[in-house]
């Protein structure tokens, strides 16, 4: 059983996806600190993973940094489950790699088709409608 599995069970998607932010920012600044006694660690491991899911009743809405990039550099795709960003930088960053790649898991299903993305001061903002659920007919 997945963690989502458990979330959908409970009914209460936004409450554990809040934790799992902080979660992720305890771990970035954990990483953070290895990578000042190392020594540029924490760029190369917490810099690629950047994004905040927020779970709606009717959609999800996924806040991605992208810092250095442009939006004609942007490539967003989407499956029923999983949206993929891919970017490539315009400004170089001291260890930070030209390409970004972050595939994002959702927790449930969405309407490809109606996704919409934009792209505001670094930040991709993506909004996902998501799948319906199929609804039960009557038959006489």
């Amino acid at each position: 059983m997945t963690i989502f599995e458990i979330i959908k069970k409970n009914g209460n998607r936004k409450v554990i996806v809040s934790i799992m932010g902080d979660i992720e920012t305890a771990i970035d600044r954990a990483m953070a600190i290895v990578g000042k006694i190392i020594g540029g660690v924490e760029e190369k491991i917490v810099g690629l993973k950047r994004y905040y899911l927020e779970d709606l009743p009717d959609k999800f809405v996924i806040y991605i940094e992208l810092p250095g990039v442009r939006k004609e550099d942007i490539d967003l795709y989407a499956s029923e489950r999983e949206l993929y960003v891919k970017a490539k930088r315009s400004i170089k960053l001291p260890r930070l790699p030209e390409t970004i790649e972050i595939p994002i898991k959702l927790p449930a299903p969405i309407e490809v088709d109606k996704v919409k993305a934009k792209f505001e001061n670094g930040i991709l903002i993506v909004e996902a409608p998501k799948l319906k659920a199929p609804k039960s007919i009557k038959i006489e």
